[in-house]
């Protein structure tokens, strides 16, 4: 695992103090909301401001997720539309296999695409200009960038994404017309894409926000621009 530009012995001192987190941590109402110190895991976020993880949340991240949840709901699809399998010859294994790849192709390509974006756009450029007080500091993380999973996740994961859910799914696979165009995403791909998003995001403030793990700091529910970030 990278130091994130740590010293081995700050890195070392710091697991020294991680408090012993266990699933019912998550539950225990006597536990405290941040689970680790200042909400920074072995002190991998210390260029995340402080205000960003620890305090209270923003009065209006409650009602933004409240918001969120309601419109999904009220716009979630009907269960016909979409995928069509009438014309499959397949076993009903194959065929929900088919369904379930079929609901992720928009879900998956929206996701690489905003890790994509919001890392080699965004917070690594402010990470390396503004995260480090010195050139060893931000050699060390620039490594860690370019290491092969992290490569892997933010840079080739867009590629994969867009052989397998455009270059790799044409009207041809429905039919055999000969027809190679892409099969084109519809509204309620739109609506799964939205709805894994919620989800993650969800995930994000239950759990990753709780262990100090800040890896979008821009989606802090702490910001009052909390509702704008999130739309």
């Amino acid at each position: 695992m990278s130091n994130f530009g740590l010293p081995p012995e700050k890195l070392k001192e710091a697991r020294s103090k991680l408090p012993p987190i266990k699933l019912s941590s998550f539950i225990d109402p006597r536990e405290p909301w941040v689970l680790v110190p200042d909400g920074n895991l072995l002190g991998f976020f210390h260029w995340v401001p402080k205000n960003l993880r620890v305090g209270p949340w923003s009065p209006f991240a409650l009602p933004t997720l409240t918001l969120a949840a309601s419109v999904l709901v009220y716009h979630r699809p009907s269960s016909s539309a979409g995928f069509n399998d009438e014309h499959y010859n397949y076993p009903a294994l194959v065929k929900l296999i088919l369904r379930i790849n079929h609901a992720m192709r928009f879900p998956a390509i929206a996701s690489a695409s905003i890790t994509f974006l919001i890392w080699n756009v965004v917070l690594f450029p402010i990470i390396y200009n503004y995260g480090f007080d010195s050139k060893e500091k931000k050699a060390n993380f620039l490594k860690f960038n370019c290491a092969f999973r992290m490569v892997q996740q933010h840079v080739c994961n867009i590629i994969y994404a867009v052989m397998n859910t455009i270059v790799s799914v044409t009207i041809n696979d429905n039919n055999d017309n000969g027809d190679n165009r892409p099969v084109l995403f519809q509204t309620d791909d739109l609506w799964r894409g939205a709805a894994s998003i919620f989800l993650y995001g969800i995930f994000y403030l239950l759990v990753l926000d709780r262990i100090g793990v800040h890896i979008y700091p821009v989606f802090s529910p702490r910001t009052n621009y909390v509702s704008a970030m999130s739309g």
